[in-house]
């Protein structure tokens, strides 16, 4: 169970992680932003990609300011649940609802980093079944 004030993130995993798949069930109960993050280095660098705002997801950077990379229509509701898978290979990445491909992206700014969830703004929200796969780095 996630209660937020503002703009908040939570990260776990190697700093050093690459190409990874972060699924969880979420269950938004209050406020218009939930999101997952893939490569973050900090609070102030990293990708989130998830509910953002009403009836929209986005694929969004933060790296001293958010930029809103991709948006597209989304309709969900809070009290409902959601399996939100996010793939990141590479510079690509893939954002799946309910098994659905609802947002695709590529992006070069951060190769690796931590997962976690954050949020842009107050809100509440259920996480549960979290499930994380990361590949194992390339030997040279």
């Amino acid at each position: 169970h996630c209660t937020s004030q503002g703009d908040t993130s939570s990260y776990s995993g190697n700093y050093y992680a690459e190409d990874m798949e972060i699924e969880v069930t979420i269950k938004p109960i209050s406020g218009n932003s939930h999101c997952l993050i893939t490569r973050a280095q900090g609070v102030m660098r990293h990708y989130l990609a998830g509910f953002d705002g009403p009836n929209s997801v986005s694929f969004m950077k933060q790296d001293f300011g958010i930029t809103r990379l991709i948006t597209a229509r989304y309709d969900w509701a809070l009290g409902q649940e959601y399996r939100l898978k996010l793939v990141s290979e590479k510079d690509r990445f893939i954002l799946y609802i309910n098994g659905e491909n609802v947002l695709e992206c590529k992006e070069t700014a951060f190769g690796h980093g931590m997962f976690g969830f954050g949020c842009l703004e107050d809100g509440e929200n259920e996480i549960k079944d979290v499930h994380v796969r990361i590949s194992e780095p390339k030997s040279v």
